[in-house]
This record gives C-alpha cells, sequence and structure tokens, in this order.
C-alpha cells in the first residue's frame, strides 16, 4: 500500500512522536476540526508542530493557558463543534481547570489534549511534571490517558478509533469535556534528514501509512437525542390535560443559548399561544430579542415583583420553566413561596431546581414539547393581559426616565444596548453587575440579537477571553458589556489580539470596583468592605489601551453610545470606557 505522501512527508514521519502527532491532527480534521488553542511548551511539539502545519486547521497561539481556555471556549460556544485545547506538561495543564467547569456545567464542547512526561518520568522529581491522571476530577464527560507513541499500524488505529469516539463523546449525547493526556518520550521535535540517519527510533523508511486509512471518517456533529415520552416520569397525558386546563399558569425561559435561536424562539412563542400564558424571560433567555406581531414576553417582571400587593395578585397555577432559572432574586424569593407544580423542561439531565419546589422534570426539549399541543387553538385570558399590562407601564416609565436625558448609568447603558446594537449581532455579557443590569433594563425588539454568557458557573473568570472567542472568526459585530473588575481579571486575553480575526466592541462600565458587593449586608462595614469586597483597582484604562495598541475613547454621554454602536464595524478590538457610580436598583 502506498503512503499518504501529501499529509505524511519525511518532516511528519520523521520519528514516532511525529506521525503520533501528525495522524493526531489529520484525524481531528477528518472529522470536523476547525480551529487549535495552543499554549507553549515543549512536552507538547508532537502535537503542537502537527496542528501547526495541517493547513486545514486554524491553529492560535495562546501565552497564557487561562485565557486560552477561554477563548477556546468561546470559540466552542460560537460553532457549536469542539475546539482542541492543547498544552504542556505540569502546572500549564492546571490553568485550564475554570474553564473546563464553566464547559461541563454549561455543555459546551472541548477537547482537551494535555501533553506529559512518560511513567518513568513521574513521582521522581523529574522536571516539569505533576499527577495529571484524572486532574480534572469528574468534570469531563470522558477522560483516557492514551498509550506511549508507536509506529506500529496497529497502534496508529488505536490513536484513531480513540480520537473519533473523543470527539463524539464531546458532543452526544450530551455536549461537554473530553480530556485526553498524551505522554511522549523524547526526541519532542521532527528530526532532520542528518538526524534521521543516526537514530534507530526513525520510522520514515520503516512505515506506510495506507491510502485508505482515514477513509471511513466522516464529520461527526450534534445529534439531538429526544426521550420518548413514554420515560417522562409523570403521564404524559395528565401532564397536556394539567396544562390545556389551567389559565393562571406562567412559562420562564432562563439563560438559553441554543445554537438554532430561531427555531427554539418559534418553539416558545407556540406554546405561549396554545396556553394562553405570559412569557418571563431572562435578558439572556433571546426571548426578549425575538419579538413578533403576537407576541412580546414579560421584560420587567424584576420590577414587578418588587410590589407585595401586586406579587400576590399575579400568582400562578402552574409553571413551566425553560432551562436555569433567571438570575433575579425577587423572582426566585418569590417562586419559592408558591404553593403549585412546577414544569421543568430539561433535554440535558440536569437538576434545575435549586428552590426544591414541586418540580416535575420532564426530560424533553421545547421542540418536541410544543408538538403535542400543536392542534388545539390559540388562547388568550385575562392573566396574561394583566401581566402585559404592567410590564408595559414599566416600560414606559424606563424610557420616560432615560430616552430625554443624556447623562450615564450602567442601567442607562444597558437599556441603551437593547435599544440600538445592530441586528444580528452577538453580544457578550459579563457575571456580576451586567448581567444584572440586562436583565433588569433590557427592551424587548426584533434585533435577533444573539446573547452570549458564562452562568455555568457564574464567575467572571475568562470573560475577555470568551469573548474573543465568540468574535473570532465570526461574520456578525460583536461586544462585549462588562465591569471592570471582571476585564481586568482576564487582562491577559488582550495578548491573543494579534492572532485575533473579527472585530470586538467592549463597553466597559469602570465604576472602581465590585460594587455588587454594596447589595449585601457587608456593605456598611466601610472600611473592610471597599478594601476586601469591592477591590477598587484605580486603573488609567487609557493607559492599558496603549499598552495593548487599542482602539480607545471614553465617553461623556449617552449618544456618544449610540453613535459608537451604528458605527461600521472595524476589524480588531476597540475598548468603550464607560465612567458609572452605583447601581441605582440593586438586583
Amino acid at each position: 500500500m502506498n503512503a499518504q505522501k501529501t499529509i505524511f512527508d519525511s518532516i511528519a514521519l520523521s520519528n514516532e512522536n511525529s506521525i503520533w502527532g501528525a495522524v493526531t491532527a489529520e484525524t481531528l480534521y477528518r472529522i470536523g476540526l476547525k480551529y487549535a488553542v495552543v499554549s507553549p511548551g515543549s512536552r507538547s511539539t508532537p502535537l503542537t508542530f502537527a496542528l501547526a502545519r495541517h493547513e486545514n486547521i486554524e491553529t492560535i497561539p495562546a501565552l497564557d493557558e487561562r485565557s486560552a481556555s477561554f477563548f477556546a471556549l468561546g470559540l466552542a460556544k460560537q460553532t457549536g463543534l469542539p475546539t482542541v485545547l492543547i498544552c504542556t506538561s505540569g502546572t500549564a495543564a492546571a490553568n485550564f481547570y475554570p474553564a473546563i467547569i464553566e464547559a461541563k456545567m454549561s455543555h459546551v464542547p472541548l477537547l482537551v489534549l494535555t501533553a506529559d512526561r512518560p511513567a518513568e518520568l513521574r513521582e521522581c522529581h523529574a522536571g516539569q511534571t505533576i499527577d495529571q491522571i484524572k486532574i480534572y476530577g469528574d468534570y469531563p464527560i470522558w477522560q483516557k490517558e492514551l498509550a506511549l507513541p508507536s509506529s506500529d499500524l496497529e497502534q496508529l488505529r488505536y490513536l484513531r478509533q480513540t480520537l473519533v469516539h473523543a470527539w463524539q463523546r464531546c458532543l452526544n449525547p450530551i455536549a461537554g469535556v473530553v480530556h485526553l493526556n498524551f505522554p511522549f518520550r523524547e526526541p519532542l521535535s521532527p528530526e532532520t534528514i542528518e538526524d534521521a540517519e543516526t537514530n534507530s527510533k526513525s520510522v520514515t523508511s520503516k512505515i506506510l501509512i495506507p491510502t485508505n486509512f482515514f477513509d471511513s471518517i466522516r464529520p461527526h456533529l450534534p445529534i439531538e437525542i429526544i426521550p420518548n415520552k413514554k420515560y417522562i416520569k409523570s403521564n404524559w397525558s395528565d401532564v397536556l390535560h394539567k396544562i390545556s386546563k389551567t389559565e393562571k399558569g406562567l412559562i420562564i425561559v432562563g439563560p438559553n443559548c441554543p445554537y438554532n435561536v430561531e427555531n427554539f424562539a418559534d418553539s416558545i412563542k407556540t406554546l405561549s399561544a396554545k396556553t394562553g400564558w405570559p412569557v418571563l424571560a431572562d435578558g439572556i433567555s433571546q426571548m426578549r430579542c425575538h419579538i413578533s406581531d403576537n407576541f412580546r414576553p414579560i421584560s420587567h417582571y424584576e420590577l414587578i415583583l418588587r410590589n407585595k400587593e401586586t406579587k400576590n395578585k399575579l400568582s400562578p397555577e402552574v409553571v413551566i420553566q425553560i432551562g436555569p432559572l433567571p438570575t433575579s432574586k425577587f423572582l426566585r424569593n418569590w417562586l419559592k413561596l408558591l404553593d403549585c407544580p412546577v414544569y421543568i423542561l430539561n433535554s440535558n439531565f440536569d437538576n434545575l431546581d435549586p428552590l426544591h419546589q414541586d418540580t416535575i422534570d420532564l426530560v424533553i426539549n421545547i421542540e418536541e414539547f410544543v408538538d403535542d399541543l400543536s392542534q388545539t387553538e390559540n388562547k388568550a385570558n385575562d392573566f396574561e393581559i394583566q401581566w402585559r399590562n404592567l410590564d408595559r407601564t414599566f416600560s414606559d416609565e424606563i424610557k420616560n426616565k432615560f430616552e430625554f436625558d443624556d447623562s450615564l448609568s450602567e442601567e442607562k447603558v444597558a437599556w441603551t444596548l437593547s435599544k440600538y446594537l445592530p441586528k444580528n449581532s452577538s453580544l457578550f455579557v459579563a457575571s456580576s453587575m451586567a448581567v444584572r443590569n440586562i436583565e433588569t433594563y433590557w427592551q424587548s425588539s426584533d434585533s435577533a440579537v444573539k446573547m452570549y454568557y458564562n452562568r455555568g458557573a457564574n464567575g467572571i473568570d475568562g470573560t475577555l477571553s470568551t469573548a474573543m472567542g465568540i468574535a473570532h472568526g465570526n461574520q456578525s459585530k460583536s461586544f462585549l458589556l462588562t465591569g471592570d473588575l471582571a476585564l481586568l481579571h482576564d487582562v491577559n486575553g488582550f495578548l491573543n489580539q494579534q492572532y485575533f480575526k473579527g472585530n470586538l466592541t467592549i463597553i466597559l462600565i469602570n465604576n472602581n470596583g465590585g460594587r455588587i458587593f454594596e447589595t449585601l449586608d457587608v456593605a456598611n462595614f466601610k472600611e473592610t468592605f471597599e478594601k476586601y469586597f469591592a477591590t477598587p483597582q484605580n486603573i488609567s484604562f487609557k493607559k492599558l489601551a496603549d499598552v495593548y495598541d487599542l482602539e480607545y475613547c471614553k465617553l461623556e454621554n449617552i449618544i456618544e453610545l449610540q453613535e459608537i454602536l451604528i458605527k461600521e464595524a472595524v476589524s480588531g478590538i476597540r475598548l468603550i470606557e464607560i465612567e458609572c457610580g452605583k447601581n441605582l436598583v440593586p438586583s
């Protein structure tokens, strides 16, 4: 059989490590890999070299492993496909951990390849060696240490099929993280012709890769596995009967970032139309950006539920919860006091009930759920009208407060983004105050803005890097809304800009510290609070922008923000600073 000369040249075949890396790169390409994010290091040379040489895989170098992992997370969120993440041995691998936790908890596919010393160099104080076996605990869906590289054809088949299985496990039945640990002995680099002539481990003349070696590999995409209704815990006909006979019901849509947003939004609209129930939609649920003539979700439930008398009148008899609960504590505290059944739609088998209510899990997605309602007539009822009228009242009050006032506040920034972000653009919303301001002040429209976020673990880790990964290669205009601490926590993400392809506008709310903590009782202890909780950093973001050669401007009024949002996007990163005081309405 003839060798695959176009893929495996003399460099790829120069030693067992090199061919191991070449088979890895080609297998991953054949199964669908678009992006690999690689941090520098010696032990990972066979993997890095092979991926960097592969002309059909975009291999992106990233100095800081933590930033690299969140950049990869952003790429995977954007594409819906696994991004490969590579590092050398030792503590480099440990820096991937926060992103791996987030990927697991938000069901994002990541394929993590860590290089390692061989067994004989472990636990004997060899340099840059730690215990990497199951280093990420139970967060990976699947994890495995590979055999040492070999030029034996049977071993190469083993490598190929292990990688195919790893890719499939990243995606199905539930997306998540797979970790493969690659031990390598030296020589780590490809060998020159002179080296090969004197090295008995050279395989150039010893191995022929069959021409059909990769023929069985096809691109592997996510497959939505929908459980048959007979496996749903409750009786299906009873569920449909209960829903169809209930007028005072609520549909609550929490953070959701489906890859097919249009189908998701249409299904929510159908459910609302068939039940006649109002939809309480989190600001990052996608639903507030997909209104239509017959559908407008309730956006201001946070403000409605602040009134004790009002919220008592609005108590439902049944709740359908789709995805995790919204962020609002007012909503959560109210739901906790309700005495009614709660149906949770969730096809990921997660426990989405932090309130421990009278919940019934329906392990099914929204599209399948509404199929059985499609034949029923649309409904309208007074309960939905009550919610909608109150929502309109608060929407008008916010508009009157903000529309003719040019001053800057972080609440007004959130409102302005909802009004002026370009259609079909992408917005990454940082955790902490940013996501809460979006929940309270984002106005509904038909903008089809795609919302992204890291709300699996709800941390501020990797905010900038994730947003850059989402914007990389993205054809839409991309934005990041963040506070100062979240941005500074990931400031090394700016190191990735030299390889960044796309556009990203950072809307930076600078209130010099973690002002979300001012909503806690500890804020009453001023001296301790400011130093250890708010932790102001007193950074000049203009100077920071100069260090990284970023386009920068500091806004004086809200009109300038409106102009920036509609301005033509240019490639690269621009930093827009907005100095604000405390949040007016803590949430």
